[in-house]
């Protein structure tokens, strides 16, 4: 559990602060975060690869379409 408090730390760095510390305390597990849009920003990208996290999208999201699959080649589809 983490306190906010309006002048301290933001609720973004208080929660990558909490994914950090249960991951470092299980480091054999994996960690599924579950948040809301609000929390879908650049402050918990980077997660270590068993943490995973699922929000809803930002209503600036703009999706096109799924990424073409991996080539194996160098630069992009083409």
């Amino acid at each position: 559990m983490r306190l906010y408090r309006p002048k301290g730390a933001t609720k973004l760095v208080l929660a990558r602060q909490l994914i950090d510390t249960l991951a470092g305390r299980y480091p054999d597990r994996r960690i599924h975060v579950v948040a809301d849009a609000a929390y879908a920003a650049g402050e918990l990208a980077g997660l270590p690869a068993r943490v995973t996290l699922t929000s809803r999208l930002r209503k600036s999201a703009v999706l096109y379409d799924l990424a073409p699959p991996k080539t194996g080649k160098r630069g992009g589809p083409g």
